[in-house]
């Protein structure tokens, strides 16, 4: 419904807010239902078109939330807004030919998103940033999002066109940008950050950018060729440093054996054409990784190599010579005849190079089309693995070609760990830029940090001390604890020259990633079907009305926490003097927080100034909903442990890495005596054993899929089902 108001201004009325829109400069706004604002006006014209604004906009009267404007430079078309709940959707018509279209606000702070784009500067927050373009590079921006939240306000906004689009954020604007054809369209949301979330998740699945579906052994402990073997990777090199690790009793469960692979000259688009000299018998070597409980995944490229091949390779890279020459693979021309290859905007089909391999000319699959997803997908199968490290280096014309095929294997129940994309992540883990140990210190955190904001937290850097393992110690442990901390965690050069205590420090780290594994796959479950990033919340989106958290996550802070999952703060040294140093300050939000090893329960908010953080301390405070289940053995049944700093009435619902089962664990006690405390298995009727474990006093007892249980005060009296004595008050 609309209202014309005095002064020319029109007010749109959705579902919770209000749209109040200038005629004067075509400026609009977004309000509470009370009139509080939540996105101001822009100061000059709500919408700019190529070089003019809008000096003047009439409203239609049949009805419709419709302006027609006329540019200074005399350009004509209509601006809607259509209301729905938690969401304005703007169209912009342009009536005559294409146009650059700007819808713009006033400035909005603080703000976090933006992807890979909002991934490599000072600070999470993006408020006082420069003008963003959208471009993948091939390199250090390949996962390309226009998302970003600005959560004290409870407002975001996204594009949907994935070309030719950018963001400008500042001290005086909030401006979306498209350059198209004849029409633009623009989506914003509105309300609590889940609220936004999730409404965030619908629109992208309207417009066809779903998330991949959720695999749990690549939220187990990795490893990766790379950094320890270079190109001498091969199947015996391989199989000797993970027989190490095996030995040393790294619960290893996936392996990315990424360079080389292939036959002399060809690439990983040649399907099935290994190099028999490296791998003479891929069967016999995947049996001895399942043997061992790893699932085996390589390199993979979305580029085939062009007809008319042999072609030179342009120079080398990665300390390797370049390959002499580079075949046409066998499958270009199949590809090229079915027209799944990228293409220009004339319909020819596009000729790309990498930046690093292969360095000749090459087609991008484009998986938009139809069929092509499939295509690449049936081929795939010819390598007959388990999955893939997906890591195309070569920038598109178009955003969206990536997600489809990677998304697909996905879908077959590949392991899929993908770089880029557009929107939604097309793998169950989304990885950044190459990371080096001295990158603890900003780049990886804030990276990580915007793509949870976007949406996409299970994220992944590259494998733990990451071009400097031996030469670096310290860092490679601050990463590694980085890392435990996150939905992804892998290694690669073995610790076998270290010193036996930081060798210790580096296998407790592992471990914990292996403990809280399932707590993290269970978050990520919750989070795929809220769109809420739950594996890694960055603070100001989950305590949106605290201002100590917004800028944290910054170079001049080094106070890079997040939530990992409903009842972890993560608070690792993430800090530039980490080789001198081991004191940092954590901010603890609102609530009780648990230091996980001391048991020291500290209550927020509050700042720990100099908190000592050595490099063997698991850099995490329990608080929040107060339950984890943590795995300690694979033929042990997973156990729940329920701290003192749980709520005395309260619910936590895990999901089993299976994906399907569930357990819940319900508070029901008056005051925390664990001693005068009984656990129920309200599923069977019983009293379930349980211990208390030291120092943090935390009740720990063995669960069942399919099972509920209840935490109640020791009762003299039966128990029902409910959790309350027989004579039915509660407890």
């Amino acid at each position: 419904m609309e209202r014309k108001l005095p002064n020319q201004e029109v007010v749109i009325d959705g579902p919770g807010y209000h749209i109040r829109v200038l005629l004067e400069g075509l400026r609009w706004s977004v309000e509470h239902e009370g009139g509080a604002v939540i996105a101001p006006s822009h100061p000059e014209s709500g919408l700019r078109i190529n070089d003019s604004i809008i000096k003047k906009a009439t409203h239609s009267d049949n009805g419709a939330n419709n302006f027609s404007f006329t540019t200074t430079n005399g350009e004509a078309g209509t601006l809607e807004f259509e209301c729905a709940p938690h969401r304005v959707r703007a169209r912009v018509h342009l009536d005559n030919h294409a146009g650059a279209f700007s819808l713009r606000l006033g400035p909005i702070q603080p703000a976090y998103g933006l992807g890979d784009t909002g991934g490599w500067g000072a600070a999470a927050n993006l408020a006082q940033a420069n003008p963003f373009e959208f471009k993948n590079d091939g390199g250090k921006c390949r996962w390309i999002s226009p998302f970003v939240i600005f959560p004290s306000k409870g407002f975001a906004g996204v594009m949907f066109n994935d070309a030719d689009i950018g963001v400008t954020l500042n001290s005086e604007e909030y401006v979306q940008t498209q350059r198209g054809e004849h029409d633009a369209v623009f989506d914003y949301f509105i309300g609590t950050p889940p609220e936004i979330y999730a409404s965030f998740k619908q629109a992208r699945l309207q417009a066809g950018y779903p998330d991949a579906p959720l695999n749990f052994t690549l939220f187990e402990l990795g490893w990766e060729s790379w950094d320890a073997l270079r190109w001498n990777t091969n199947a015996a090199s391989v199989q000797e440093i993970l027989q190490h690790f095996i030995a040393d009793g790294y619960p290893i469960r996936w392996a990315v054996t990424g360079s080389g692979f292939w036959q002399k000259g060809h690439t990983t688009t040649s399907f099935g054409l290994w190099d028999n000299t490296k791998y003479p018998d891929p069967k016999k070597f995947k049996e001895w990784l399942h043997q061992n409980k790893i699932h085996w995944m390589i390199g993979q490229r979305t580029n085939f190599v062009d007809l008319g091949g042999p072609h030179q390779e342009k120079g080398a890279t990665d300390n390797h010579r370049a390959l002499s020459l580079l075949e046409t693979g066998p499958h270009t021309k199949e590809g090229m005849e079915r027209g799944y290859f990228q293409k220009d905007r004339r319909g020819k089909p596009l000729v790309r190079a990498s930046n690093v391999f292969p360095k000749g000319p090459c087609h991008l699959l484009d998986g938009r089309v139809t069929g092509a997803a499939e295509w690449f997908d049936d081929l795939f199968q010819k390598w007959a693995v388990d999955g893939i490290k997906e890591d195309t280096m070569i920038s598109p014309a178009f955003l969206g070609i990536f997600n489809a095929p990677v998304q697909g294997l996905a879908q077959r129940g590949q392991l899929v760990m993908a770089r880029n994309g557009f929107l939604s992540s097309p793998g169950t883990l989304l990885r950044i830029n190459d990371t080096h140990i001295e990158e603890i210190a900003a780049r990886i955190p804030i990276n990580f940090l915007q793509y949870a904001a976007c949406g996409a937290p299970n994220v992944y850097a590259d494998p733990v001390g990451f071009g400097g393992f031996n030469s670096d110690k310290i860092g490679s442990l601050r990463m590694a604890w980085l890392t435990a901390l996150t939905a992804g965690m892998s290694v690669s050069t073995g610790p076998w020259e270290w010193p036996e205590l930081e060798r210790t420090w580096l296998k407790k780290a592992c471990d914990f990633h292996y403990a809280i594994a399932p707590y993290l796959y269970s978050a990520a479950v919750d989070g795929a079907k809220t769109g809420y990033p739950l594996t890694m919340t960055p603070l100001p989106i989950a305590y949106p009305d605290d201002p100590s958290t917004y800028d944290l996550a910054s170079k001049g802070r080094e106070q890079f926490e997040w939530l990992a999952g409903p009842s972890l703060l993560a608070t690792p040294f993430a800090r530039s003097n980490y080789k001198s140093s081991q004191k940092m300050n954590i901010y603890l939000p609102t609530g009780r927080w648990m230091d996980y090893e001391s048991g020291e329960i500290h209550q927020g908010p509050k700042t720990l100034t100099d908190f000592d953080m050595p490099p063997g301390k698991i850099p995490c405070f329990v608080g929040g909903k107060g339950v984890l289940v943590l795995r300690e053995g694979d033929d042990q049944p997973l156990r729940a442990f329920v701290f003192p700093v749980a709520p005395p009435t309260g619910s936590y619902a895990f999901t089993f890495p299976d994906g399907k089962s569930t357990a819940t664990i319900e508070s029901g006690f008056t005051d925390w005596r664990p001693l005068q405390m009984r656990v129920i298995d309200v599923t069977a009727d019983k009293t379930v054993p349980h211990e208390i474990k030291k120092p943090q006093n935390a009740l720990a007892f063995a669960i069942k899929p399919q099972h509920n249980y209840r935490i109640v005060s020791n009762l003299p009296q039966g128990i029902d089902k409910a959790g309350t004595d027989s004579a039915g008050s509660d407890q």
